[in-house]
């Protein structure tokens, strides 16, 4: 029997006022996704969602905007771990 390794995906969001800059890449730094969406939750989890499961880990940078909703974005599964480093 052959054995498939679950591929583990790791995410980061560049918070803007009028955008949030998505990507998605694997344990190797293979980009696996990148995009432009509007700053909300329901935005980003769509984009998102067919990654989830994989996702290990996610980094959220922002310098002006307040990242309170996107820290419950982060963390809809449950399956992430949130990192936040301020500047």
């Amino acid at each position: 029997m052959q054995s498939t390794k679950v591929t583990e995906l790791y995410a980061g969001a560049d918070l803007h006022g009028n955008n949030v800059f998505l990507s998605v890449c694997d344990e190797d730094g293979n980009a696996r996704f990148k995009r432009r969406v509007k700053p909300n939750p329901a935005a980003g989890n769509a984009a998102l969602d067919p990654y989830w499961p994989q996702i290990k880990a996610m980094g959220v940078e922002s310098r002006s905007t307040g990242t309170g909703w996107w820290m419950v974005f982060a963390n809809k599964t449950g399956m992430c771990d949130l990192a936040i480093r301020p500047r």
